[in-house]
């Protein structure tokens, strides 16, 4: 189905059952589905723009944006179709390569951690926990992942808390650093007040000896 100097445009579906979907020139647009089961959806030099789902066999280019007011499946096919996964919008069978990615999260990002009332797990709790589960607090377990698949912002936001947290140990550490300098020094110190009362004892004692009787 292809218009060279106009656009692909139906009140309904636009399907190409075994070919392509292609305006050259113009833009492709339904006000129901645009199909392509087994070739591509194609605006070179304008928009593709469906009132429901997008879906190609293989590609789809469009010179400048696609609207989809439902779902855009790229890379499927009428046999993985059928199993789109539920509360998603875009289903790609395949890569994604972009320059920049924002995810707007629905719950807090974790600066909650520097709050002066959060529970900040001890170094025992937190190898035990480990030693127990196999994997850090709050982080999803390899099995959980290979099940559920990556969640991108939630897994930024649980590695901001751990990077977060990680920060906190790492004061912490140094302040217990400080501390034992400080009493290290403060034993130096004392050794070497003790050092210099031993000398001079030894110094009145070989004096004490030295004189006749």
């Amino acid at each position: 189905m292809t218009a060279e100097t106009g656009n692909v445009t139906a009140n309904d579906d636009v399907i190409a059952q075994t070919g392509n979907v292609d305006a050259q020139a113009g833009n492709v647009i339904a006000n129901g589905n645009v199909t392509a089961e087994t070739g591509n959806v194609v605006a070179q030099l304008g928009n593709v723009t469906a009132n429901f789902d997008v879906s190609a066999g293989r590609d789809v280019l469009a010179g400048d944006d696609v609207f989809v007011a439902d779902n855009l499946g790229v890379g499927l096919n009428t046999d993985n179709l059928a199993v789109w996964p539920d509360g998603y919008r875009l289903a790609v069978a395949g890569n994604i390569m972009c320059e920049e990615v924002r995810v707007e999260l629905q719950g807090s990002w974790p600066d909650y951690v520097f709050s002066p009332g959060y529970q900040l797990m001890s170094l025992p709790e937190l190898e035990k926990s480990i030693q127990e589960n196999g994997h850090l607090p709050n982080v999803p377990s390899a099995t959980a992942m290979e099940a559920d698949g990556l969640k991108l912002g939630e897994m930024q936001r649980i590695m901001m808390e751990k990077i977060e947290e990680l920060t906190l140990y790492v004061i912490q550490q140094q302040k217990n650093l400080e501390k034992l300098e400080a009493e290290n020094q403060a034993l130096r110190i004392q050794l070497e007040k003790l050092q210099h009362k031993a000398d001079e004892n030894d110094y009145c004692r070989a004096h004490v000896a030295a004189e006749p009787i």
